[in-house]
């Protein structure tokens, strides 16, 4: 099962870099540095707990929904990348600080 799993996702990765070139017209190494900071903000602001056990496919896809409408609004006014960052980091902190039990 695990050779399954990791094979699966290694042909998920493969088809995902070939997307990417086919958008960006070439490949460099730091093509995809800020897509895990992204995929975890996602995560989450879905409401996955980042101790695990809680949470969904459901959520995550609306935490994507959420994340991807507030970049693009930042990129549309012309935000410079570490104000992007620095912003998605502050979401990340208030959806962990929502999430803890108290």
């Amino acid at each position: 099962m695990r050779l399954l799993v990791f094979t699966l996702a290694g042909l998920f990765y493969a088809v995902a870099a070939i997307l990417q070139v086919a958008k960006l017209g070439q490949a460099e190494s730091v093509t995809g540095a800020n897509f895990m900071f992204l995929s975890i903000t996602s995560a989450v602001v879905g409401g996955v707990a980042l101790w695990g056990g809680v949470g969904g496919a459901w959520n995550t896809l609306v935490g994507v929904l959420i994340v991807f409408v507030i970049n693009n609004g930042m990129v549309v006014i012309g935000l410079p990348d570490y104000v992007q960052n620095g912003m998605l980091g502050v979401l990340v902190i208030i959806a962990v600080i929502l999430s803890t039990d108290r």
